[in-house]
């Protein structure tokens, strides 16, 4: 095969994962991703990852701006030629995230507890592939390598995404859901990784 340009968007992103089996989602994020970037390398080819807010180490008070240093909490492998997708709160309607997860302990459930302690940008899948593809385009005809942010715009906290699931819900015919918001003990307010 002689592709064009590699998209890398396969990933552990389950947190209680990582935390069971840590030596898994290395392998998967972090010796994973390498092998595909040193195969982009070999193929001299540029390559397109789907990453996090953990490309920084969350100690800057307020937003990232794609020109901040990276600082990643974590060792990711990288090809010269690449684009670095960062994105946050990635939800779709395919696969496991935080709308379908929502809507799911809604009817089985008659409280859930989200936390309300963190602040990201939620983002749609079908937004992050359309903005992958458009610059799959031009990027065999620039050089504008590096790392962008591709997130849905506005913020939002965890409690506040998900009242907002369950009233679209409710205006749909769907279930709503009583809730509590939930402030773990022992962590300071706000997630300035995002």
């Amino acid at each position: 095969m002689r592709p064009q340009l590699v998209v890398s968007a396969a990933a552990s992103t389950a947190v209680d994962r990582a935390e069971r089996e840590p030596e898994l989602v290395y392998g998967i994020n972090t010796v994973g991703a390498g092998a595909v970037a040193e195969a982009a390398n070999r193929l001299g080819v540029p390559i397109v990852h789907l990453s996090t807010d953990y490309v920084f180490d969350g100690k800057k008070r307020g937003s990232y701006r794609e020109t901040d240093a990276l600082a990643p909490l974590k060792v990711y492998g990288a090809a010269p030629r690449h684009l670095i997708s960062r994105t946050s709160w990635m939800y779709s309607p395919f696969g496991a995230n935080f709308v379908k997860t929502t809507l799911r302990l809604a009817s089985a459930r008659k409280e859930i507890a989200v936390v309300a302690d963190q602040r990201g940008n939620p983002s749609s899948a079908l937004d992050i592939a359309d903005a992958i593809l458009r610059a799959a385009v031009t990027m065999g005809e620039v050089a504008a390598y590096g790392t962008y942010h591709v997130a849905g715009s506005g913020t939002t906290s965890w409690a506040d995404f998900a009242r907002h699931v369950f009233s679209s819900s409710r205006a749909r015919g769907g279930r709503g859901q009583r809730f509590v918001t939930y402030q773990p003990p022992n962590l300071p307010l706000g997630c300035p990784a995002h």
